[in-house]
């Protein structure tokens, strides 16, 4: 049974502590601000990916909550061909109750799933959909195995209605009502009424197609 992990050790530094900071008031929109929050998200993923940064690769990849289980951990990344070992894990989970921590402290009225989610997507080992242009971008650079994430699928192309010119259109539809019109009369007929007023009124039909296209 895995215990509840604690963060025991300090995983941020002078250096990288600050891009925690920059995007906690990047996300609550304070006045001393110093970056967006998509510059932010995009300097503190480079240093979490970074062995010279935060140096937290797996932290992508795990599960937020405090009582989270590195085997369980370990069971989703060997599906996607990842390998990590517990001290990765172990480093991530302590990154991110430090993170937890100082979103806390800073009074942010943004939830922290919100950041946190937001933040992964910065990371080149996220495998999830929405993942930003500078990950992917790292990603392939390092010849990951899955540098762009999990993509949506995109919806089929609905077909292009085929254009009809007026004169075929026009055509189609007088031979429709010619149809109808024979339709119609055959069945006066055969009901043993007077046929010749419905032949007559087909041909009024007639005529007014053809005063539609005389010459004037």
């Amino acid at each position: 049974m895995s215990k509840i992990v604690k963060a025991s050790a300090t995983i941020l530094n002078a250096t990288t502590r600050p891009l925690v900071t920059a995007l906690l008031a990047a996300h609550d929109g304070l006045a001393d601000a110093t970056s967006t929050v998509a510059t932010s998200n995009k300097a503190l993923g480079q240093a979490i990916d970074s062995k010279t940064g935060i140096n937290c690769r797996a932290f992508p990849l795990v599960d937020a909550r405090p009582t989270a289980k590195f085997e369980t951990f370990d069971k989703n990344q060997k599906k996607a061909g990842l390998n990590f070992s517990k001290a990765d894990w172990l480093r991530a989970m302590a990154f991110v109750a430090e993170f937890r921590a100082m979103h806390k402290a800073s009074g942010s009225t943004v939830d922290f799933k919100t950041v946190l989610l937001d933040s992964k997507r910065h990371c080149m080992y996220w495998p999830g959909t929405t993942k930003a242009k500078d990950a992917v971008t790292r990603a392939k650079k390092a010849k990951l195995a899955n540098p762009d994430g999990k993509v949506k699928a995109k919806p089929k192309a609905k077909p292009k209605a085929q254009k009809v010119d007026a004169l075929t259109a026009t055509r189609q539809q007088i031979a429709n009502v010619i149809t109808c019109l024979n339709l119609l009369k055959d069945a006066k007929g055969l009901a043993g009424l007077p046929a010749k007023p419905e032949q007559e009124k087909a041909f009024e039909l007639i005529c007014e197609v053809q005063e539609i296209f005389a010459e004037k």
